[in-house]
C-alpha cells in the first residue's frame, strides 16, 4: 500500500537519543514534510515541531495501540482531498543528464577515472525515459568510449590510458551497447558528419574481447573470486561485472565461472544479506584450503548483494561447470573466438548432470528464506516515503530503489521460482509464484506475432522490425516520449485509490511506496511542486539520495532503474526461452551448449501481465502514469532488453 495512504509513525528511539537515531529522526521529518501534504490529516500523526507528543505504538501500551480517531475537520470530499501526486519531470532530467556530457568545469577533476559510468549512467536514463542523443553525440560517445580500452591487455579503464578496471569495463561495455553497434570505430569524418551505427560503424567490431577473456582469467582467484584490477582487492562487484560482461560479450565459459558460485554463497552474512568478500584460507604453500568454509567480510549490504544475487541467478540458469581447477592452465577464449573446445555436458566433466547429482547448476547454495528476510526488512516505514536503505538500520537512499529494491526482488523472484521448479515450492517461494501468461520477449516474423497479438517484446531491434529507423525501447504502439507540453490534468481527484488493486500484495515489496519515494522525495520538489506542472514550478531536474541532497547522474540513473522494475513486473518466461530456442537453431550455427544457454537464459523474459502494462504505475489519472512510465529493464544487466538482444546477436553470431 503507497505510504501516503498510510500513518506516519516514526521509528523507535526508546527516547535514548543518539547521533545515528538523530539523523534518522531528521531525515524522517524531512522526508516526511514532502509527503505530508498528500496524506489524509488523520494519518499524519507526526505534528511538526511535537515529536514527544505524537501517537506512537510501538511505546504506548499494546491494549491502547490503535490511531486517534479521524480530527472533526477531517478532508472528506474529493475536491478537498489531498494534492495529487508529482508527476516524473521528464523534460527537466534529461535537461540535467544532457549537462554531464558536455565538457565539465575543473572542480570534476576527480571524475576523470569514472569517465565510462557518467557516459553509462547518461544514456541508460536517457534510454528509460524513450530519449536518445542526436547523431554526432552518438558518434562521441562511441569514439569516446573506444579511447578508454587498453589495447595491451585487455578491458577498459577509466580513462585513455588508465589501468583496465573490471568496473570501468562494465560501465564502458554496457554504454556501447546502447549506443553502439556492428562495425569498426568511427573516424573524425564520422563524428564531424553524426555518423556511426547507420553506416556501420558502431565500435563493437573494435572490442578486443580475445584480450578481454585473457584479462578476465588472469584476475580470477584459487577460491573462484576476481580482482577488481591487477594487484587490485577482491570484490564480490568484480564477479557481478565478469559474469555480465563476459555474457554480453559471447565469452563466459565454464573455466570463467568454475567456482563463482561457491564463492559468491560464501559472502552470506548471518543477517541473510552479503558483503563484499568472504576470507579463503590457504596453506604454506599458497595453496587453497580445501574444506574450510570462508567466513564472510563485513555487513550485508545492498549493492554487494544486488551484485551477488545478479551472478547468482545467472549461474543457477547455467549447466554445472564441471569438475576441474578453477584456475586451470588453459587460459583462453571459447570457440566462438578460437579453436577452444569445452564441452560441460560431457559424462566425464561433472556428475551433476547424473540424475540425483550434487549440483543441477553452476549456482552456489544460497540461504533463500535468509535472504529473503534480510531483503524485506530494506524498505522503509511510511513516514521515510517507503524508499530502501542498503544496510540494516541505515538512512533510505534513492539509489537503493534499484540495488534493493526493484533490481534485487526481480532476480530474487527469478531464483525463487527456478528453485520451486526443481525442488517444489516452499512457503516463502509460494510468496512470488508468478503466473507464465504465455508472452515473449522477441519475435521471429511478423506472422508468428500475429497469432498472439497480446505479445508484448522487450528485446525487439530495428532490424528485427525490418527497418533502418532506432527501435523504441519500450516498443509499446501507445507510447508517448518526451512531451512537449504537460498534459492537461483536472485539479478533481476521482479517487484516492490508483487502481482497484494494489500489485504490492503480490510482491515481496512495496512497488507503489517505492515509486511515491522516487516521485515525492527524490525529486526536487520542496518549491512549486504542487502546480502540477511537469516543465516548470520550482525544482529543478535529475534525482537524488533524499531531500536536502544534490541531484547527480548516479542517483538519477538508479531511481529511475528502481522506477522501472516497480512499474514494470519483468519475470522469466518459458514462452520466451522456447521461442528463443528456435531462433538459435535456425539462424545459428551448430556450437556448443553452453553458448546456447548463456544466449537464450539471458533473454527468457518477459512482462508479467501485458494486458495491463500500466496497472502498477503510480498515478491519479491515465494521463499522468503515461507520463510517469519508463521503459523496462533487465534484472540484470540494467539495460533496456532491446540493447542486450542486440549487442548478444552480434556476439553470438544471430544476427
Amino acid at each position: 500500500m503507497p505510504a501516503t495512504k498510510l500513518p506516519s509513525w516514526p521509528t523507535p528511539t526508546d527516547y535514548y537519543p543518539s547521533p545515528t537515531s538523530q539523523e534518522q529522526e531528521q531525515t524522517e521529518q524531512d522526508i516526511d514534510s514532502l509527503f505530508r501534504p498528500l496524506r489524509p490529516d488523520h494519518l499524519n500523526l507526526v505534528p511538526s515541531h511535537h515529536r514527544d507528543q505524537i501517537f506512537n505504538p510501538w511505546l504506548q501500551d499494546p491494549t491502547s495501540s490503535s490511531p486517534p480517531p479521524p480530527p472533526s475537520d477531517a478532508r472528506k470530499d474529493d475536491d478537498s482531498g489531498p494534492p495529487l501526486i508529482p508527476t516524473l519531470k521528464r523534460s527537466q532530467h534529461l535537461k540535467f543528464l544532457s549537462k554531464w556530457i558536455d565538457p565539465m568545469p575543473a572542480a570534476y577533476l576527480a571524475f576523470d577515472t569514472n569517465r565510462p559510468w557518467l557516459l553509462y549512467w547518461v544514456l541508460h536514463s536517457y534510454d528509460l525515459l524513450s530519449a536518445s542523443l542526436d547523431d554526432r553525440g552518438i558518434a562521441r560517445s562511441i569514439t569516446t568510449l573506444l579511447s578508454f580500452q587498453n589495447k595491451q591487455t585487455g578491458g577498459f579503464g577509466g580513462g585513455p590510458g588508465q589501468v583496465s578496471h573490471l568496473m570501468g569495463t562494465y560501465a564502458a561495455v554496457c554504454a556501447l551497447s546502447i549506443v553502439g553497434g556492428p562495425g569498426g570505430a568511427p573516424d573524425p569524418q564520422h563524428v564531424e558528419r553524426g555518423e556511426s551505427v547507420k553506416v556501420g560503424k558502431g565500435g563493437w567490431d573494435e572490442i578486443d574481447r580475445v584480450k578481454m577473456y585473457e584479462w578476465m582469467m588472469s584476475l580470477k582467484q584459487p577460491d573462484g573470486s576476481f580482482l577488481v584490477h591487477e594487484n587490485g582487492e577482491v570484490d564480490v562487484r568484480a564477479s557481478y561485472c565478469v559474469i555480465t560482461v563476459s555474457t554480453l560479450l559471447g565469452i563466459c565459459t565454464p573455466e570463467l565461472v568454475r567456482g563463482m558460485g561457491d564463492f559468491i554463497a560464501s559472502c552470506q552474512t548471518y543477517e541473510g544479506g552479503l558483503s563484499a568478500s568472504s576470507q579463503p584460507t590457504y596453506d604454506g604453500d599458497g595453496s587453497l584450503l580445501v574444506g574450510c568454509e570462508p567466513p564472510a567480510l563485513g555487513e550485508a549490504h545492498g549493492g554487494y548483494t544486488f551484485c551477488a544475487v545478479a551472478t547468482h541467478l545467472v549461474l543457477d540458469c547455467l549447466p554445472p561447470c564441471g569438475q576441474g581447477p578453477i584456475l586451470p592452465f588453459l587460459k583462453h577464449p571459447p570457440s566462438s573466438l578460437s579453436n577452444f573446445q569445452s564441452d560441460p555436458f560431457h559424462p566425464s566433466n561433472s556428475k551433476a548432470q547424473e540424475k540425483g547429482g550434487e549440483r543441477l547448476s553452476s549456482a552456489g547454495n544460497l540461504n533463500l528464506d535468509s535472504l529473503v528476510r534480510w531483503a524485506t526488512s530494506q524498505q522503509g516505514l511510511p513516514i521515510e516515503g517507503g524508499g530502501f536503505r542498503g544496510r540494516t538500520n541505515k538512512l533510505v537512499d534513492g539509489c537503493y530503489g534499484w540495488f534493493s529494491g526493484g533490481g534485487l526482488f526481480s532476480c530474487l523472484d527469478a531464483i525463487l521460482t527456478l528453485r520451486s521448479e526443481r525442488e517444489g515450492a516452499s512457503p516463502v517461494q509460494t510468496m512470488v509464484l508468478k503466473h507464465d501468461f504465455g508472452t515473449r520477449v522477441t519475435s521471429e516474423t511478423d506472422s508468428e506475432r500475429e497469432e498472439d497479438e497480446s505479445v508484448i517484446d522487450l528485446t525487439r531491434t530495428s532490424e528485427d522490425k525490418g527497418g533502418d529507423e532506432e527501435a523504441d525501447p519500450s516498443d509499446e504502439k501507445d507510447w508517448i516520449s518526451e512531451p512537449d507540453s504537460p498534459p492537461r490534468r483536472s485539479k478533481r481527484r476521482t479517487s484516492f485509490n490508483y487502481q482497484d488493486e494494489d500489485p504490492s500484495k503480490r510482491t515481496l515489496f512495496d512497488r507503489r511506496s517505492l515509486q511515491e519515494y522516487i516521485l515525492i522525495a527524490a525529486q526536487q520538489n520542496e518549491q512549486g511542486w504542487n502546480s502540477r506542472n511537469d516543465s516548470g514550478g520550482g525544482g529543478g531536474g535529475g534525482l537524488r539520495d533524499k531531500p536536502g541532497k544534490r541531484p547527480d547522474a548516479y542517483h538519477t540513473c538508479y531511481n529511475l532503474s528502481g522506477l522501472s522494475l516497480c512499474q514494470n513486473s519483468v519475470v522469466r518466461s518459458e514462452g520466451s526461452k522456447t521461442l528463443l530456442e528456435k531462433i538459435w537453431e535456425t539462424r545459428g550455427t551448430k556450437r556448443e551448449e553452453w553458448e546456447k544457454r548463456c544466449y537464450v537464459e539471458s533473454l527468457a523474459w518477459s512482462l508479467d501481465d501485458p494486458q495491463d502494462s500500466r496497472g502498477n504505475v503510480v498515478g491519479d489519472d491515465a494521463e499522468q502514469r503515461r507520463t510517469n512510465k519508463v521503459n523496462p529493464t533487465h534484472p540484470v544487466f540494467n539495460l533496456c532488453f532491446n540493447r542486450v538482444k542486440a549487442i548478444m546477436d552480434w556476439s553470438y553470431r544471430i544476427a
